[in-house]
Formats: C-alpha cells, sequence, structure tokens
C-alpha cells in the first residue's frame, strides 16, 4: 500500500492506519476500500515470500512486517466494525499461514511475533473468531515454547506475545483454561526454572506468565473464602472433594520442586510473589500432602522475606506492601481451609507487628503523601492477614495474643479482629477457662469503651464498632454472658443519639447479643423492641434479618413482647408488597424477608385462620404467579414456601 511504504520511518502505522478506519466519517464504503487494498497486498507479498524463502532470509520482511502490523491494528482500530467481519477469515488465514512457516531464524520469529499479536487482536476485538484461532494458534505455541527452550531470541520475540494471547483466548473462551494448563504451562514453568530464574533479564517474561498463570487457574480453581468469612466457617475442606485437572500428570514432582527452588532468586520480580497463592492452592489439588506442604512452607517464606526486605524508600513501596500482605493473608486462609490450624513460618507474626506500628510512620512521611490513599486499604489487608494467622495458628495465638491486644489491635482500628480471636482461642470443653474469661472480660471493656465514643467517630467506624458487637459475642459464644446485659444496656441508650446513618447496625447488634444470653431487665428489653419494630416497619433491610432470626430462637418471646400495633401495621405492609406490582430489583431482599417472616407467624396465628383462607392466600398465589413470570427465582421461592404453609 503506497500510503503505507510512503511513510514508513516518518509517521507511525498506528496513525496511519487509524485516518482510514478508526473514524464513522471514512463510513463502510472507505472501511472496505482501505481492508481490500490491505488484503490484497498481504497477500501479494506474503506469495512473495513463499517464492523466496530461504532459511535465514525474508527478502521483502519489511514490506511483509509492515502489512502484518497494519493488519492487526486495523483489527483493533476499525469503527465499521459490521461491514469489516466479513473479512475476519481472511486475516486470520494469512496470520496463521504466517505462523506455519517452517523457519525459526530472527527474520522469521519477527514476522511471527506480529502474527501472534494479529491473532490476539482478533480474538479480543471479535470473540466469535476465539474458538477457531485458539484452536490453530495452542498447538502451534507448544511448538513455539519448545523452540524457546533451546533459543533466546525466540524467547525475546514469541514468548510475551504467546502469553498474551494465551491471556485474551482464556478471558474470552474459558474453556479453554485446563488445555493451556495442561498443555502449555509445563512448558512455561521449565522455562522459568532453566531459563527465566538465572538471569535478571527475563523479568518481563516472568511478569507475562504470572499474569496468565494466574487468569487460568482464576477459572479453573474453586473460589475461596475470606478472611472475614473465616468466623463462620465450618470444617477444614477434606483433600480430594475437588477434582484434579490432570496437571500433576505433566509436571511431576520433581519439576514443581525445582519451581519452588527458584522463588529466592526472583525475589525482585513482585508477580512471582503475587501467584503464591493460586501455586499453593493448584498444589493441594494436584499433589501428596508432603509436596503441598513443601509447597506452603517455601511460598510463605518467600512472601515473609519479601515483606521484611521493603525498603520504604518511595511511593510505589505501599502498593508492594499491599500485593505481599494479600499474598501472606491469602496462602494462609488456604492453608486453614484445607487443613485446618498447621505450623507456620516463625517470622509471620513478628513480620506483621512490624508492619502494624510501622503504618503510622508511614502515614506521617510526605513521601507518601501522593499515595495516602492507598494506606486503609493496606490497613484493612492486614488486619485479615492477621485474621489468617489466628485461625492458622490455632491456640498456638495464645502465644501473641497479649502482645496483640496491646500493641498491635489499636493501631489496626479494626475492632472486628477481637471476634476471631476469641473464636480461635476459645477453650474446649474440658479445659481450664480462667484465663478465657479474663480475656473476655477484656475485649468487653474495650469493646464497651469504643461504643461510649461512637458519637465522636466517622460512619465507617461507627458502623465497623457496632458490627464487631455481633462478632465478638460470635468469638466468645457463651463466654459472653456476664457481659452481655451491660453491653445491651448501653447499646439502647447509645442508640436515640446516633447518627441516622448508624442506627440500622444497631439493631443487629442487639440481636446478637440477645440471641447469645437473653436479657431480661424490663427497660433495656423495652428499647429493643422499639428499636426493631422501627427497623421493621421502615422496611429496614437489618431489622426484618433480625425479626425473622428472633421467631426461629424464640416465638414466643416476640410475640409476646411486639404490641398488637405493631403486627397490624406489619401485615399492612405485607399486604401492600404482595400486591404492587411490577417488583423492582432493589425490593427483592425486602420482600423475601416479609414472606419468610410471614411463614414462620403462620404456626402461632389465632384467629386469623378464616383472614389466611380467604384473603392471603389467593393474594400469595397471585403474587407467586407474577414473581414466576417476571423470572425472580428468590422471591418466587418465598412466596412458594408461603403457599405451601397456608394450603397444609
Amino acid at each position: 500500500m503506497n500510503v503505507l511504504v510512503t511513510n514508513a520511518g516518518s509517521k507511525a502505522i498506528a496513525d496511519i492506519v487509524k485516518e482510514h478506519v478508526h473514524s464513522t466519517s471514512i463510513g463502510e464504503a472507505g472501511t472496505r476500500k482501505w481492508t481490500e487494498e490491505l488484503l490484497a497486498d498481504l497477500k501479494g507479498q506474503f506469495t512473495l515470500a513463499l517464492a523466496n524463502m530461504a532459511p535465514s532470509v525474508v527478502p521483502n520482511e519489511t514490506d511483509l512486517g509492515t502489512l502484518l502490523s497494519a493488519a492487526g491494528l486495523t483489527i483493533r482500530y476499525v469503527t465499521e466494525t459490521g461491514a469489516f467481519k466479513e473479512y475476519l477469515e481472511q486475516f486470520q488465514a494469512i496470520f496463521l499461514q504466517v505462523l506455519e512457516l517452517p523457519h525459526w531464524s530472527k527474520p522469521y520469529l519477527g514476522l511471527k511475533m506480529v502474527a501472534v499479536r494479529g491473532c490476539s487482536r482478533l480474538c479480543e476485538c471479535f470473540e466469535a473468531t476465539t474458538v477457531s484461532v485458539a484452536a490453530a494458534l495452542v498447538p502451534w505455541a507448544a511448538s513455539a515454547l519448545d523452540q524457546c527452550a533451546t533459543d533466546t531470541l525466540a524467547i525475546q520475540l514469541l514468548f510475551r506475545p504467546i502469553c498474551e494471547f494465551l491471556n485474551v483466548v482464556v478471558q474470552t473462551q474459558p474453556s479453554m483454561a485446563r488445555t493451556i494448563l495442561t498443555t502449555l504451562v509445563p512448558a512455561m514453568l521449565r522455562l522459568h526454572t532453566n531459563t527465566f530464574a538465572a538471569s535478571k533479564d527475563f523479568a518481563q517474561d516472568i511478569l507475562e506468565w504470572n499474569t496468565l498463570l494466574g487468569v487460568v487457574l482464576e477459572q479453573l480453581l474453586p473460589s475461596q473464602i475470606s478472611a472475614r468469612e473465616l468466623l463462620a466457617t465450618a470444617v477444614p475442606m477434606p483433600r480430594g472433594t475437588v477434582e484434579t485437572l490432570g496437571f500433576a500428570a505433566v509436571v511431576p514432582p520433581e519439576e514443581w520442586e525445582a519451581l519452588l527452588e527458584t522463588l529466592p532468586t526472583t525475589a525482585s520480580v513482585a508477580s512471582m510473589a503475587m501467584i503464591l497463592p493460586s501455586l499453593y492452592r493448584l498444589a493441594q489439588l494436584e499433589y501428596p500432602a508432603n509436596v503441598a506442604l513443601a509447597t506452603l512452607e517455601k511460598a510463605l517464606a518467600h512472601a515473609i522475606d519479601c515483606l521484611q526486605e521493603v525498603p520504604w524508600n518511595h511511593p510505589s513501596q505501599l502498593e508492594l506492601a499491599h500485593g505481599l500482605v494479600e499474598t501472606v493473608r491469602d496462602l494462609l486462609i488456604a492453608a486453614y481451609v484445607a487443613q485446618g490450624p498447621v505450623a507456620v513460618n516463625t517470622q509471620s507474626y513478628p513480620t506483621l507487628e512490624y508492619l502494624a506500628l510501622h503504618l503510622p510512620t508511614v502515614a506521617k512521611d510526605r513521601m507518601f503523601k501522593s499515595v495516602k490513599a492507598m494506606l486503609p486499604d493496606l490497613r484493612d489487608a492486614t488486619s485479615e492477614c492477621f485474621i489468617a494467622l489466628m485461625y492458622t495458628m490455632g491456640s498456638n495465638f495464645w502465644a501473641f495474643q497479649a502482645s496483640f491486644v496491646r500493641d498491635v489491635a489499636l493501631k489496626l482500628a479494626d475492632p472486628l479482629v477481637f471476634g476471631d480471636m476469641l473464636h480461635v482461642l476459645r477453650p474446649t470443653a474440658g479445659a481450664d477457662t480462667a484465663e478465657f474469661e479474663a480475656l473476655v472480660a477484656s475485649v468487653a471493656t474495650m469493646l464497651t469503651k469504643g461504643l461510649q465514643q461512637i458519637p465522636r467517630y466517622s460512619k465507617p467506624m461507627a458502623l465497623r464498632l457496632l458490627g464487631s458487637v455481633g462478632h465478638t459475642v460470635q468469638g466468645a459464644g457463651s463466654f459472653i454472658a456476664p457481659h452481655a446485659a451491660t453491653i445491651a444496656a448501653l447499646l439502647t441508650g447509645l442508640h436515640g443519639g446516633s447518627p441516622s446513618a448508624a442506627r440500622d447496625a444497631y439493631v443487629t447488634a442487639l440481636t446478637e447479643l440477645y440471641l447469645a444470653m437473653p436479657f431480661t431487665d424490663g427497660e433495656t428489653v423495652e428499647s429493643f423492641c422499639e428499636i426493631l419494630a422501627a427497623a421493621v416497619l421502615t422496611q429496614k433491610v437489618t431489622g426484618l434479618e433480625s425479626l425473622q432470626r428472633l421467631l426461629a430462637f424464640d416465638p414466643t418471646w416476640v410475640l409476646a413482647k411486639l404490641p398488637a400495633e405493631f403486627w397490624t401495621q406489619f401485615l399492612e405492609m405485607c399486604t401492600e408488597a404482595l400486591t404492587s406490582f411490577p417488583v423492582f430489583e432493589e425490593d427483592v431482599p425486602t420482600i423475601v424477608l416479609q414472606l419468610g417472616i410471614c411463614t414462620a407467624l403462620l404456626p402461632h396465628q389465632r384467629g386469623m385462620e378464616a383472614w389466611s383462607a380467604t384473603v392471603l392466600a389467593p393474594m400469595v398465589a397471585t403474587f407467586h404467579t407474577a414473581a414466576h413470570e417476571e423470572g425472580l427465582v428468590e422471591v418466587e421461592e418465598a412466596s412458594r414456601a408461603l403457599l405451601t404453609a397456608l394450603q397444609s
């Protein structure tokens, strides 16, 4: 194409391409003209290259390479995609023909690099091409990676484009993830072990395959629970409950262990540390327990070492530290979920303690002013890391609990951590409880002091502190009993003077306390019921959830304490909801809870049987049909449950 040849070297190819396809003013005719000329010249140059092919030279390398680049950029920038789609197969055919050229010398590697990138643009911009392109390119990538194993130039020119292409494939065609893991990732791991890890020249290549593997494993591994969910987590997941991926059949344990041995040499490559949790979870799934444990030990040691070595001399260190803390956290969570409490690196607690105590200094350092907004996220990640460490250490955390409560917890400004600490350290049946009772009393005292200061706190901190009440109750279990009434009385007294945005959290906190140890003080109970009733009648989800839980716990108490006027208003509210159409998505949680409460109330109704049969049942039946027609599955199921109860 004259326009490309004439401007070669003086104008970027991307700019030339944009002038011809990247505007609505060009129209379909202009797009077709450019595309057909480009394809004609591209085919001509490729035919010329075939006719004059030699192992180490491509006479028209520059012209063919320029046209291949223009093809990839046209795919990326074309505006008239509808008209352009009819040419996709021709571009795909040329890219794949270039890749199948039999030689691997520098000129051919350069052309193949551009062709791979063209394939990436095809899959990225026109997802419908992914299946056919991937079917051809994945087997080719295997041979290209074999070439990389013996040719540094092939690594330089092809490895990163291959990783980029596969990354696009996994995101546009997730079903390819397993094939990529078992057919291509093994060669990448061997390249890393034998070539990349031995030199600092391959940091970018390590980043590329790390990114790819992270995306692949995200598709294949079950989602992992968060640190905040550990309190409600049941027993560890037994090994073997998830189907294996066949990875160990292509990467034997000795090759896996060789990969782990390279970790100390990649300390400067942050991406390597970031994929360690995924590598460990893959080892849990694929290898014997001893190999999985060795993976945990080496991965955790590497992450801890990297965290200890953060120099804190540049704003970018904040992001690095955040990533490393998340790595340690996710490794610990994965270990606990799979095995329960397990011995961990002895430097885990001291390293996290130093970080927690150092964060206030970082916050004051002007060097980090530009990234100061990242500090809350780093502090939260550090809190979650401590939580994960508690569960992983189990009762061994007693060795650190005093310093944690005294020095660390206040720096984290996260009262939720106390509930997890109490849960982890709660004594088993028959054990001495004196030390734990003293710890619960200490936490209850700190919690009470914090609650008294709620009017001074920001909304997020107030909500977190109120949320910590339920968390502490769950963690302490029955040991909270001596303190429940005091905390409940304090909460009911504070409720009226708190910001309206924080009041919803009071009903949840009080409900958690009552469920743990029903308080009997008349004034406290009356205030609690008033707070509960107000939250329910204003259709707050927190109020409805609390009422449903209390009905399941002690329906007689609930029906006796909430006045008849409340129940009348509640039924009116439910009736209005059941006769309001259409149902909006944002109303679904409220309606599901209302239906659940009505179902729970049915066995306890007195004198309303006729109304339920003649008015409520037809109303619910109509509502159930409407929910089914609108595809509101949760509402349909909740209304069906109520209808079944009415008809029984």
